[in-house]
């Protein structure tokens, strides 16, 4: 690391000529550049760290500010931008932003406690989104976003739900350690890294196999896999051979919720899944069985979620 941040100072400072016009292109504005308030990042809906590549050379032009209006980046200043943000990637970033998100996650519990009930989520739950690299479940072109509080797109028209939304629904399944989960859509494989830390066996189920594929190929290198079952098929039928499961959660909507999977639910088990037609108004719900095999359902939090395709 030494060595590499040697090597950085020393292409900055082979960039000082490049930055002069920027330094005076400042001044030009009537005023010195300063550096961007955190309010001005968020006001772009990213974190001063979590500035990357792609969002550099495409999203962002907040560099030289005076009275709060920026000003648009010149092309140099666009590169250099871009070039300072991949150096920042390829050293320790990613665990600054991730510091970042976990943050984020905290600020938003205690916002939504009045509807979740939930003003902190449990030290387990939040070790575990600590633990896993959510970058490495993302296609290079999204990485530098990775740690953002925000759901971002994952391919095959999926996405991967927002750091806030899955630590609440792995805090919601109330899970000690030795249970039996069920996962309806295995996406891009991070929520199942996140209950891997928390949960016995892991068994998820994706309908696309290319998704699939990958998420078992990350967690493999990973070397999360060990306690995880694969399935690619229709989730809306679960997993029968394998009930009952402790806890089950949905990544996906259904307009309602499959009977099979109340059916597949344990005595006492508890069914974490967002219901409600796709671009509509959805609802995630918390549900446990009781020993009558009814389910006893609680609305937590609105939400958006892709739709739950079933019988395909």
């Amino acid at each position: 690391m030494v060595w590499q941040g040697m090597l950085t100072l020393a292409w900055m400072a082979s960039l000082l000529p490049e930055m002069r016009p920027i330094k005076a292109r400042g001044a030009a504005h009537g005023g010195a550049m300063r550096k961007p308030s955190n309010a001005e990042w968020m006001h772009f809906g990213r974190s001063p760290e979590g500035l990357g590549h792609d969002s550099a050379s495409r999203r962002y032009r907040l560099l030289a500010c005076r009275g709060g209006h920026a000003t648009r980046a010149l092309p140099c200043e666009i590169e250099i931008m871009a070039k300072v943000a991949a150096i920042q990637a390829s050293m320790n970033m990613p665990n600054e932003r991730r510091q970042w998100m976990l943050e984020a996650i905290r600020n938003e519990a205690r916002l939504c406690a009045a509807h979740t009930g939930r003003p902190n989520l449990s030290e387990r739950v939040m070790e575990a989104m600590a633990a896993i690299p959510r970058h490495r479940f993302l296609p290079r072109s999204m990485r530098a976003a990775a740690y953002d509080n925000a759901a971002l797109p994952a391919g095959c028209g999926q996405t991967i739900s927002q750091p806030f939304i899955v630590a609440l629904m792995t805090d919601l399944l109330d899970l000690r350690g030795d249970e039996q989960v069920l996962e309806v859509g295995t996406g891009t494989g991070y929520q199942t890294a996140v209950l891997t830390r928390l949960a016995g066996e892991v068994f998820t189920i994706e309908r696309i196999p290319e998704l699939a594929a990958r998420a078992q190929r990350v967690l493999a290198e990973l070397g999360l896999d060990e306690h995880v079952h694969f399935r690619v098929g229709d989730g809306c039928m679960g997993w029968p051979e394998e009930a009952p499961f402790d806890a089950i959660i949905v990544t996906a909507a259904p307009e309602r919720v499959p009977p099979e999977l109340a059916g597949q639910l344990a005595e006492g088990g508890r069914l974490v899944i967002p219901v409600g037609p796709a671009g509509g108004v959805q609802q995630l719900y918390r549900m446990e069985k009781r020993p009558d095999g009814r389910l006893d359902s609680r609305a937590v939090l609105p939400v958006a979620f892709v739709p739950l395709v079933c019988g395909q």
